[in-house]
C-alpha cells in the first residue's frame, strides 16, 4: 500500500492537468473576490461587505456544484480513467498488488487528489474574502439583506462548525461516488454525465426544501435519503425585534438543526461505505484489460 501511495504522489507532482486544475481555481477564487466586491460597492457603495467578507465565501466556496465544486469529480475521474486506459492498473496488478489494495488505494489517493485541489480554492476565496471583508462566524452571509421586511441575513451560532464537518464527509463521499463510476465505466464519456447530473440534482432538490410551506416529511426524506442536502440546504430562523421608534425589524439567521446535521453525518458515513464496498466487489470480480 505505501508503494502504491508514494507512486501516486510521485505522478501527482509531475501532472500536468492536476497543476492547471490548480491554477484555474485560484483564478476563479480572485474572479469571484472581484465580483463581489463589485456588488458591495453598487449595492453599498462601499461601507458595507455584505457578499465580500471571510464567512460569506468560506461557505459558497464549500458548494460542490457552484463555481469550481465541480472540476474536482470531473478531473478525478479523468485521472482515474486514464489510470485503467493507459495500462497502469492492469501493470500493478500484473507487480502483485491485490484488486482490494488497488482500489482502496484508488479511493485514498482520489481523497488527496480532491481535497488537494478544494483545501487551495477554499483557501484562497477565504483569505481573500477575510482579508477585504472581515471574518465573523456569525457576521452576514452572502444572502445579503434578507426579503422580509429588510432584515440582516446572519449566520447562526456554531454553523460554520457545523457546515465543514459537513463539507469534508460531502466531498469523501463524492470521491466514493466518483471512483465507483469512473472504475465501473473506464471510459470519460459517460462518467463524467452521470456524476455531475446526479449531484445537480441532489443540490437542486435540497434547495426546494428552503421555500415555504415544504412538507415535513419531504424534508425529512430528503434529510437521510440526499447526502448533499445538509450542504445545500438553507434553513433560516427569524425573530423579531423593536427598534428605538417601535418599528418592527425582522432578523434572519441561517442555522443548521440538529436533525438536518446529525442526518447528514449519516447519511454521508452510509454512502461513502456503500460506493466503497460496492465499488471493490465490482472491481474484484472484473477483469482488467
Amino acid at each position: 500500500m505505501s508503494r502504491l501511495f508514494k507512486a501516486f504522489m510521485f505522478k501527482l507532482r509531475k501532472d500536468i492537468t492536476f497543476r492547471v486544475t490548480l491554477i484555474v481555481g485560484a483564478s476563479v477564487a480572485v474572479f469571484l473576490t472581484l465580483l463581489y466586491l463589485l456588488l458591495d460597492y453598487a449595492l453599498f457603495e462601499g461601507e458595507e461587505h455584505v457578499f465580500l467578507n471571510g464567512q460569506s465565501m468560506l461557505i459558497t466556496s464549500l458548494s460542490p456544484t457552484q463555481n469550481f465544486g465541480l472540476a474536482i469529480p470531473v478531473n478525478l475521474i479523468t485521472y482515474t480513467v486514464l489510470e485503467f486506459t493507459q495500462g497502469s492498473i492492469r501493470n500493478k496488478i500484473i507487480s502483485g498488488h491485490s484488486k482490494a489494495k488497488l482500489y482502496l488505494s484508488l479511493y485514498l489517493n482520489g481523497l488527496i487528489f480532491a481535497f488537494s485541489l478544494l483545501i487551495v480554492y477554499v483557501l484562497i476565496c477565504f483569505g481573500l474574502g477575510s482579508l477585504i471583508g472581515g471574518f465573523d462566524p456569525e457576521g452576514s452571509f452572502i444572502g445579503g439583506i434578507s426579503s422580509i421586511a429588510g432584515g440582516a441575513t446572519t449566520l447562526g451560532e456554531g454553523y460554520i462548525l457545523r457546515i465543514l464537518i459537513i463539507a469534508v464527509l460531502v466531498y469523501a463521499g463524492i470521491v466514493a461516488f466518483t471512483i465507483f463510476f469512473a472504475s465501473l465505466f473506464r471510459n470519460i464519456g459517460p462518467s463524467i454525465p452521470v456524476v455531475i447530473l446526479v449531484l445537480i440534482m441532489c443540490n437542486l432538490v435540497s434547495t426546494f426544501t428552503s421555500f415555504p410551506g415544504i412538507d415535513e416529511k419531504f424534508i425529512w426524506v430528503m434529510r437521510i435519503v440526499n447526502p448533499l442536502h445538509a450542504l445545500s440546504a438553507t434553513e433560516v430562523i427569524t425573530t423579531t425585534t423593536k427598534d428605538a421608534y417601535d418599528n418592527t425589524i425582522v432578523n434572519a439567521s441561517v442555522n443548521m438543526t440538529n436533525e438536518t446535521f446529525f442526518s447528514g453525518i449519516g447519511s454521508n458515513i452510509f454512502y461513502i461505505f456503500a460506493f466503497l464496498f460496492g465499488g471493490l466487489v465490482i472491481f474484484k470480480h472484473r477483469d482488467v484489460k
